[in-house]
């Protein structure tokens, strides 16, 4: 499906997908049917896709990200390096973006080059960054930072200025002067995606609703050539919605509670899908008992996390009541109140709310390496288990 993203219809194809299986399982609709479209805006990379230093090709998603927001380029131009005494003050900072050094040239800054010890420093460094992001007045054609970290990408809803590029510092050529790029960029500013919705009517309360989110989608495509699968970053968690929705639509586990069923679009590029559905709910916000988000799900050898196990302190300790008298995860560990995933928008409508992540496993996330095959899955049934048990009551 392409990465479940913005290029190719990744994203329609998942929930075209999801739909069916809702379908399948004989679920509820709402008036809307299983779909809820909105529209986002996106900047996506569908074509072509090259970097060269000096006819030395480097790999896209092993080497070198392209940022999500790049615009269109083609061209070989010179380099200019920042040198460190540019960020040892915000005077320095401004006399090199005032400059006319880096006019018709690529500017490329190694990080493991500068002194980053405070945090003035870093913020000197990020106001290099943000210059060669975000101001349309520069002459600079694109920006290349050298990095020793992981690679690790994210989707974007603007274009930036210029073209920017992460590249690992051992793909670089070292003193390499001039570079080739390519890049292919298609900036959507109503880009049509959708939520996907389904739900089970509940014997005893139906008035009252547990519901289950995870978001479907993920960053797709950079270039023709790569794309992101998001195993565990969310297909893990969709999964196991699914696998819930599975569950409580047969007959013999017909649930007290009526539960509803949402894969939310539009996560990787701002939690859009979410704050749309809060705005434009099925059904009344307040008639939710409790929600719970599933995103990165596929691990578990160190437990689980519950942002908002803090917040929600009776719907955290029922959980860890489960866990302990069925014995099924290592850990369960409560967290903080976080703008981290879709249950966000929900918590701010007063809505109880958790997401949940596992811990421990593969490192992956946001990479090439996000893959199904390389996914274990370690604790996915017992927390299968626990989310049947909860839902069972208050």
């Amino acid at each position: 499906m392409h990465g479940r993203g913005y290029v190719n219809d990744g994203d329609a194809q998942a929930a075209i997908f999801i739909a069916e299986e809702f379908g399948k399982m004989k679920l509820n609709t709402f008036d809307a049917g299983f779909t809820q479209r909105f529209f986002v805006p996106v900047n996506a990379l569908p074509g072509v896709l090259a970097l060269d230093i000096e006819g030395i090709t480097l790999r896209p998603g092993e080497d070198y990200l392209a940022g999500a927001c790049s615009p269109t380029l083609q061209g070989q131009f010179p380099i200019l390096y920042v040198k460190p005494k540019v960020t040892s003050s915000t005077a320095q900072v401004s006399k090199f973006i005032r400059s006319n050094k880096m006019n018709g040239k690529v500017v490329v800054a190694d990080k493991s080059a500068f002194d980053l010890s405070s945090k003035e420093s870093k913020e000197r460094f990020e106001l290099v960054k943000q210059a060669m992001v975000s101001l349309d007045n520069l002459n600079a054609k694109a920006f290349i930072e050298l990095t020793d970290e992981k690679l690790t990408w994210s989707g974007s809803q603007s274009p930036c200025a210029r073209p920017v590029f992460t590249v690992r510092k051992d793909a670089w050529l070292p003193k390499a002067r001039t570079v080739q790029i390519a890049v292919n960029a298609e900036y959507h500013s109503n880009y049509a995606t959708q939520n996907v919705v389904g739900w089970i009517e509940g014997s005893q309360y139906p008035d009252s609703f547990i519901v289950f989110t995870a978001h479907y989608d993920h960053l797709g495509r950079m270039g023709a050539d790569t794309y992101f699968p998001g195993a565990n970053d969310n297909a893990s968690g969709t999964a196991l919605l699914l696998d819930l929705a599975r569950h409580f639509s047969l007959p013999e586990n017909k649930p007290q509670y009526s539960i509803a069923f949402i894969a939310f679009g539009a996560e990787e590029i701002g939690i859009l899908g979410s704050k749309h559905y809060t705005e434009n709910p099925f059904f009344e916000l307040s008639n939710i008992s409790f929600l719970i988000n599933m995103d990165i799900v596929g691990t578990g050898d160190e437990g689980i996390t519950v942002v908002n196990g803090s917040v929600f302190q009776s719907g955290y300790d029922r959980l860890v009541s489960i866990n302990d008298s069925l014995h099924l995860l290592p850990e369960i560990k409560p967290r903080g109140k976080a703008a981290n995933s879709d249950h966000h928008w929900f918590t701010e409508e007063g809505v109880k709310s958790f997401f949940i992540y596992t811990r421990g496993g593969i490192q992956a996330y946001h990479d090439i390496y996000d893959r199904p095959e390389t996914l274990p899955l370690t604790e996915y049934e017992s927390l299968f288990r626990l989310l049947v048990e909860f839902a069972k009551g208050r």
